[in-house]
């Protein structure tokens, strides 16, 4: 048998991973991926991995496939000696949303501050059972609610709500905490750093679904497509004025600079 196929991560969803890009041979946000996947190795008795012997081993495939722009997702996994061990798949990047989002709520419900979902474990079959959900309805993404009916992420996104009285005013943004039971998502750590260094005014917090109608804007984001403005929520429709300048401000921060 296949040893990928013969151990807890494939039969238990016993492990962890991580997917990022990487743009003229340049691992985006890889430290923090890393930084984040050995915080969970650890919290969960795995031997951590050393980040060089990883960065040296993507590199090589990446010049081997001759491949400047790409997706990569490592899979860390326990062999039969219970050492930890990696899985590499790394192919052509391509984005994996349209330009004019569409999102809906998912049908699961979610116990409040649930531990387990702070870490990016390969346990992920409600979120891509939810996924493909919302894919058989013409939508593009499924956001979360809990039991509190607390908004708080897509499957594979954080989202981010945007209000403000009218366009030309300032605006606020606010997003779940860590705290409600979410991914701690690199590419919502960067954005609200990008916000908050801009001045912006940036929340997080629980957001309680009845608090929608004061919503002028969303965006989702995730380290591999960036910031993605919604279009619609539902039944719900939106002019993506602001999140479509976070969104430019974004790639040429961290993309373009490659």
């Amino acid at each position: 048998m296949n040893k990928h196929f013969d151990n807890s991560s494939f039969k238990f969803g016993y492990g962890f991973f991580e997917t990022f890009r990487s743009e003229n041979y340049q691992l985006i946000f890889f430290e923090e991926h890393m930084n984040r996947l050995n915080l969970s190795l650890r919290i969960f008795n795995f031997s951590p991995l050393t980040i060089e012997n990883i960065q040296k081993e993507i590199l090589k495939k990446l010049k081997n496939q001759k491949l400047k722009s790409a997706r990569i997702r490592i899979t860390a996994y326990l062999n039969d000696l219970n050492k930890t061990e990696i899985h590499y798949e790394i192919t052509p990047f391509k984005r994996t949303f349209p330009e004019k989002t569409k999102i809906k709520l998912a049908k699961a419900i979610l116990p409040h501050g649930f531990h387990l979902r702070k870490h990016k474990t390969t346990s992920y079959f409600l979120n891509y059972h939810e996924f493909r959900l919302a894919k058989d309805l013409g939508y593009d993404e499924a956001i979360f609610i809990d039991d509190k009916n607390h908004l708080l992420e897509g499957t594979r996104t954080n989202i981010f709500f945007i209000i403000y009285k009218n366009k030309n005013e300032k605006f606020k943004v606010i997003t779940s905490p860590i705290s409600c039971g979410i991914l701690p998502g690199i590419g919502r750590k960067k954005v609200i750093k990008l916000l908050k260094d801009q001045g912006h005014d940036v929340e997080e917090k629980p957001f309680h679904i009845k608090n929608l109608v004061d919503v002028k804007e969303i965006f989702i984001v995730n380290s591999l497509n960036g910031v993605i403005p919604i279009y619609s929520f539902e039944n719900l429709k939106f002019n993506p004025y602001h999140s479509l300048q976070i969104r430019r401000d974004f790639e040429n921060n961290f993309y373009k600079v490659y």
